[in-house]
């Protein structure tokens, strides 16, 4: 429990780093937030944020890995090694860059087999730290979607940065494209770090309070 206690310390000051160093970014760049690919879309570590983060922490890539990152049951190599980071890096959050309509591999978990899935472009999308700041989703409403309580919430609600996985998921079935297949293993014992846009970091513990926490209703259906 000691040493458990301590990794998720050192986990929790690792995500202050991580938003001090945004916030730098975004000083620096007129307000700009950096540029970021999901891991879901990831096949490249260099189109993660975590490139452009690098200059504003001493280029220490230490601060993106998880001390409870130990991989999977199938294979023990951290995630920080295969996606440059143990983190996810939260893409409401973050500017986002173009991606080309492309023709991706998805694992079928019913079937238990790879299948092609096309995928729509992304365009290229500039978010603002004062978009956050100011409680306002400005990709959504720039697309003419009708904004939910969650998309009007201001920074200390909006997460930045936060454990790969959730503590109440585990064991569920996940593929990424640089990843492949792999059963979830929380990097934490029943607990989650979380950092928020503002830069506060908390400890969640529950997918109630994980939710309550983002601006949403905890009885509402989940979509993720």
């Amino acid at each position: 429990m000691a040493r458990e206690a301590a990794r998720s310390a050192q986990c929790r000051s690792h995500l202050r780093q991580i938003g001090i160093a945004v916030h730098h970014y975004a000083n620096l760049h007129d307000g700009v937030m950096p540029f970021h690919v999901g891991e879901g879309d990831l096949t490249d570590p260099s189109q993660s944020a975590v490139e452009a983060l690098l200059p504003f922490c001493e280029n220490n890539r230490a601060i993106f890995a998880c001390p409870g990152d130990v991989g999977t049951r199938e294979d023990s190599t951290p995630f920080f090694k295969s996606l440059g980071t143990s983190y996810k890096l939260e893409g409401r959050a973050f500017s986002q860059r173009f991606l080309p309509e492309r023709i991706v591999m998805e694992y079928d978990k019913k079937t238990g087999t790879w299948k092609p899935k096309k995928k729509e472009s992304k365009p290229w999308f500039v978010r603002r730290l004062e978009d956050h700041i100011q409680g306002y989703d400005t990709k959504k409403a720039a697309e003419g979607k009708e904004l939910k309580p969650e998309d009007r919430v201001q920074s200390h609600q909006i997460q930045l940065a936060r454990d790969l996985f959730e503590p109440w998921k585990a064991g569920e079935i996940k593929s990424f494209p640089l990843r492949g297949v792999f059963t979830v293993q929380p990097f934490h014992a029943g607990h989650m770090n979380v950092l928020f846009v503002d830069g506060h970091v908390v400890t969640v513990g529950s997918k109630t309070e994980w939710e309550l926490l983002r601006g949403k209703d905890p009885n509402a259906k989940d979509d993720d």
